[in-house]
């Protein structure tokens, strides 16, 4: 551990390297893949035990922000994916989870570029500035800006633009990065299954219905994304995604490989359950090409 300034509470301390995603969701993907490993965008063709990271925080920050994901995985995280609990009652402490995502995305990721207009740098620096105190418990509020969270599942319809591997994305793959477009700006944040976004521009976005989160509330059981920018969004990150995670043929084989070592775990993965809801769903585009009701 090196000896720098932590990003959170801005004291001199050697910095744990800390992860952008949460273990635990990288930890549920490695259980429940096919082989064991992981692989990521960046690098596809690499076998990993572990994604990104990066030395942001204190010993004493790290731990703070870990209780409530210790508590958001064992009270929304596994319950939802594990054993199909759609409805979820919650505290602050999931205000607090939603806010570390956006937090540790934006101090961990480049910074906007200078051909953004200026009032985005400023928006974004004034959001990590009240996110922190808000974490830091020095503020009761992390400012204006809405926080939202979307339970997804399989897609059992054939809209006939998503991309191929699109369920495999939204159900197995992790994901983190700053949205901007010529109006708007928010940070997104995807585990397995959960989607997070944090909008600072403008500070709430229409169409998003019963995903905002609260002090304390329920969560979860009819939730409507019809944001026709948003849903976009997510199939384009989708695309970007896979088309940069798209594997050798020579990996593609040692993929293989490591499934025949161990039929019997890759039939009972939830990774060939994902591979099962994609051919279900290029049946259904077969038969239905193009369909028109889907936002």
């Amino acid at each position: 551990m090196s000896l720098a300034i932590c990003r959170l509470c801005s004291r001199e301390a050697p910095l744990r390297v800390s992860h952008i995603i949460p273990k635990f969701a990288i930890d549920w993907i490695k259980r429940t893949s096919a082989t064991g490993y992981l692989r990521d965008a960046i690098n596809p063709n690499l076998r990993r035990q572990d994604l990104a990271k990066a030395e942001l925080l204190c010993d004493d920050c790290e731990q703070l922000l870990s209780r409530d994901e210790r508590i958001f995985a064992e009270r929304i995280f596994r319950p939802f994916l594990n054993e199909h609990m759609s409805r979820f009652r919650y505290e602050e402490w999931l205000k607090r989870f939603a806010v570390s995502l956006a937090w540790r995305t934006v101090a961990a990721g480049p910074p906007i570029t200078a051909a953004e207009p200026v009032q985005f740098h400023d928006a974004l620096r004034g959001a990590l500035q009240e996110w922190s105190r808000y974490l830091l418990g020095k503020t009761q509020s992390p400012g204006s800006h809405t926080h939202h969270m979307l339970l997804v599942s399989y897609i059992d319809r054939a809209p006939g633009h998503l991309p191929s591997g699109f369920q495999t994305y939204l159900l197995r793959a992790v994901d983190a990065t700053v949205v901007i477009s010529r109006t708007s700006l928010f940070v997104y944040s995807k585990l397995p299954g959960i989607i997070f976004a944090s909008h600072v521009i403008p500070n709430q976005l229409p169409g998003w219905r019963r995903t905002r989160i609260l002090r304390k509330g329920e969560i979860g059981g009819g939730q409507v994304l019809s944001h026709s920018s948003s849903a976009h969004f997510f199939v384009d990150r989708a695309s970007e995604v896979l088309r940069r995670s798209a594997v050798s043929s020579r990996q593609a084989l040692a993929m293989r490989r490591d499934v025949l070592k161990d039929p019997e775990r890759a039939l009972g993965s939830k990774s060939y359950q994902a591979f099962l809801a994609e051919e279900r769903l290029r049946a259904l585009r077969r038969h239905n090409p193009l369909d028109p009701d889907w936002a």
